[in-house]
């Protein structure tokens, strides 16, 4: 009994012995696991994390190979600074690929971003869309998803649905300036105004300055669109902006021009040569202003004859050149650099040399000559009473009245007071 009694104890102790073994052993077993099962997500989350440093990296490459910082292509739409070359592409597919390796670890908006970035500048913007969209729905607060997306919608041509993504972005200034731009097409000058107005009292543009002298001037506006020209030259400077100032002299000096304020105009272009010697245009209006403002024909020739050198396809300066040697009666080199500029592709200028030159014929007593001319003129222009005149005058010169009858009556019908077409009809029932 008493050797019984004391091999219960020792049996107790060897129960609670081995139990102790295999708890300890399922503790360790699992603890083991629980490593196991941290280590594994903690290798997919560094895996993806590093996946998606890789991308960002490519994708800084990129913009190395293009010369283009980070920080210049990050604030607006990355399409405008990036597509430029086709050397980047390789960069931008190994950027691309890292981004979608990356996605394991899904919690994170930025394989999203990094992706409607690439896809923006390989000129994907349906892809650029989807990632965009599915990166706003895991997150509709994230700004830079509504401004990356406002910029795939730009790039498809949805110029409202951009707009409507960047108002999402506080003091995001690009939806403001796409409006503008759309108002101003539309012809809704002033509106297009008060946007571009907006940006410019917060930021200062050259760029936006220069449109909102264009849109003063549709609006008859002068004053303001001469102040607005000279804030963008004088924000143009190098030391404020990499803006070329030369555009807005050039604009400046038409201004000038046409208040005949012949000083500031030749002023202006000037300094527009000075800065691109090879504008064409500014040779051609400082031409204008040596013929028309200092009667130096000789001079205001060889400014001419120097556009056309830069620009051979400058219709407008073959125009001038046409009409200035047609005034000083140089009829036969009017009629070569008129003949000349419409061999040149039909433009908005191909009927007003159709016009100089049957004004060169008609005032040589080439009537015949001028009608096919005068008649291109009204075929694209039907109420110019001036040009409708001149082919009346063109009819009565090869002896034709009742044409010319029928010109001119067009003319009193557009313009009744007018008594100087109404003499020659007076003149021809005679």
């Amino acid at each position: 009994m008493g050797s019984a009694r004391r091999m219960k104890p020792m049996n107790d102790r060897a129960g609670r012995t081995e139990l102790a073994l295999t708890m300890g052993k399922i503790r360790l077993v699992s603890i083991c696991l629980l490593l196991a099962l941290l280590l594994l997500v903690s290798w997919r989350s560094l895996f993806s994390l590093s996946m998606l440093n890789l991308g960002y990296v490519r994708l800084v490459d990129a913009l190395l190979a293009n010369d283009i910082s980070f920080s210049e292509a990050e604030p607006l739409c990355p399409q405008r600074s990036l597509l430029s070359s086709d050397h980047m592409t390789p960069y931008l597919t190994e950027a691309l690929v890292a981004m979608e390796r990356s996605l394991y670890y899904r919690q994170s908006l930025s394989p999203y971003l990094g992706m409607g970035m690439i896809y923006l500048t390989l000129g994907d913007s349906e892809r650029a869309t989807q990632v965009l969209q599915t990166a706003l729905s895991k997150d509709q607060s994230n700004l830079r998803a509504h401004t990356l997306l406002g910029c795939a919608y730009l790039q498809s041509g949805m110029i409202d649905s951009a707009i409507a993504q960047w108002q999402n972005v506080p003091h995001f200034r690009e939806w403001r300036i796409t409006r503008g731009h759309k108002l101003r097409l539309e012809g809704n000058w002033e509106a297009s105004n008060r946007d571009y107005m907006a940006v410019v009292q917060v930021n200062p543009s050259s760029y936006l300055y220069h449109l909102m002298a264009w849109n003063y001037t549709k609006l008859g506006q002068i004053d303001k669109a001469i102040a607005a020209y000279k804030h963008a030259i004088k924000l143009s400077q190098p030391e404020n902006s990499h803006y070329v100032p030369e555009m807005s002299r050039l604009e400046l000096a038409k201004l000038y021009i046409g208040q005949q304020d012949w000083h500031n105009a030749k002023l202006e272009l000037e300094a527009a040569i000075s800065g691109q010697p090879n504008m064409a245009e500014a040779y051609e209006q400082l031409g204008v202003v040596y013929y028309m403002g200092f009667n130096d024909f000789q001079f205001a020739n060889s400014l001419l004859l120097r556009a056309i050198e830069i620009n051979p396809n400058a219709a407008k300066s073959y125009l001038y050149l046409g009409s200035f040697n047609r005034a000083q009666k140089e009829y036969a080199l009017a009629e070569q650099w008129l003949s000349a500029g419409l061999t040149l592709s039909r433009n908005m200028w191909t009927p007003w040399l159709h016009g100089e030159l049957g004004r060169v014929y008609l005032e040589q007593g080439r009537c015949t000559e001028a009608i096919p001319h005068l008649k291109a003129v009204i075929d694209a222009i039907p109420t110019d009473t001036w040009y409708l005149e001149l082919l009346g005058d063109a009819y009565r010169g090869s002896s034709d009245l009742q044409m010319a009858r029928q010109y001119y009556n067009r003319v009193i019908e557009l313009d009744h007071a007018n008594t100087r077409v109404k003499g020659k009809l007076q003149a021809i029932h005679k």
